[in-house]
């Protein structure tokens, strides 16, 4: 089976890697996970006309590098297969086109733990996630 374990190097992203861990631990056939952080480049697109695409590019790829070690140290550690997924854009749509174009069969993703009226207000990943999402997904808090 194969699991889209999304990543930004929060505790509750690292709880949700632990999360799948475990439930590799329960499964009779082995979990492969593809561990994914994505960054949103709306907020630097002025900053790309400037100091131009690529650096800004490889600054947010070195940021999704450091926001995945963890989780895929401790994935690697318990003997669960992991393959990272670095990739800029609208970061819900994105982790549901990896989720498709990866065949996973779920998503498992740390919550932040806003309030419920905060939500409302703002939205969050994990609420457009779920819109979006034609697989399960998993919130991890």
């Amino acid at each position: 089976m194969k699991v889209l374990l999304a990543s930004d190097g929060s505790p509750n992203a690292l709880r949700a890697a632990e999360w799948v861990i475990a439930l590799s631990a329960e499964m009779k056939t082995p979990i492969s996970v593809n561990l994914a952080s994505v960054h949103d480049d709306a907020p630097y697109r002025k900053a790309m006309r400037h100091v131009g695409k690529s650096e800004v590019l490889e600054m947010l790829h070195e940021q999704s590098e450091q926001d995945v070690a963890e989780a895929k140290a401790a994935l690697e550690k318990a003997g669960v297969g992991v393959e990272c997924r670095l990739e800029v854009g609208s970061i819900a749509e994105k982790l549901v086109e990896i989720a498709s174009r990866e065949q996973c069969a779920m998503i498992v993703m740390g919550q932040k733990g806003r309030s419920t009226v905060a939500n409302l207000l703002m939205g969050s990943i994990a609420t457009r996630v779920l819109a979006l999402s034609q697989v399960p997904v998993t919130l991890v808090r």
